[in-house]
Formats: structure tokens, sequence, C-alpha cells
């Protein structure tokens, strides 16, 4: 399964700060709820890739720094975000086929 064309799904789809919404504060950058880890090239196809949210630059930089505010659950947002692009892109149906062709299932 391929994780980077997700990452530009995601960017089209979620322009806005998960958390204010459009208008927040400045850019919006893409914060991937589990690290992908200081150093590491985000531009190889990594399934952390699955947990990308959107963040305005304030929100980014606090959540880095202190964590944000208590109810605000980004994981809440990764899932309802991959149940939008799994049905839009027939997910199950390409698992299906990766399945079928994996060796040791033969």
């Amino acid at each position: 399964m391929k994780f980077l064309p997700y990452l530009k799904w995601q960017k089209e789809n979620f322009p806005d700060c998960c958390l204010k919404g459009y208008g927040c504060y400045g850019n919006v950058q893409q914060h991937h709820v589990v690290a992908v880890g200081m150093g590491n090239n985000r531009k190889k196809d990594l399934p952390e890739h699955f947990t990308v949210i959107s963040l305005c630059a304030k929100h980014h930089a606090e959540l880095h720094q202190s964590g944000l505010a208590a109810g605000f659950n980004p994981f809440e947002q990764v899932v309802r975000q991959l149940m939008i692009y799994f049905h839009e892109m027939e997910i199950n149906k390409l698992l299906d086929e990766e399945f079928r062709n994996m060796e040791y299932l033969k």
C-alpha cells in the first residue's frame, strides 16, 4: 500500500486548521500524530503518513511545546479523515487485491 498519495489527498481535502477552521492563525501545516522521527525523510513512503492532521502554525507549535487544550483528541480527526479517504479510494478493493497477491498466503 502506498502512503504518500494520502498526504497529497489530505492536504487538498483538509486545507484548514482542524481546531479552529478557516482563517485560524496563518499557514496550515501537516502534523504527524504518530511521529515520523526527527531527521527522517518525510518524502519516503511511511505508514505514519496516515496519521497526518492539519494545524495552523500557532496550534502546531503549541502542540509540540505543551500539548493542546483538554478535550481535543487528534486521533479522532485522523480516524475521521481515514474513513473518508478509504471510502473515496475504495481501499477495501485495493486491499483485497494486495492480500491475494501476497506470497505467503498462497
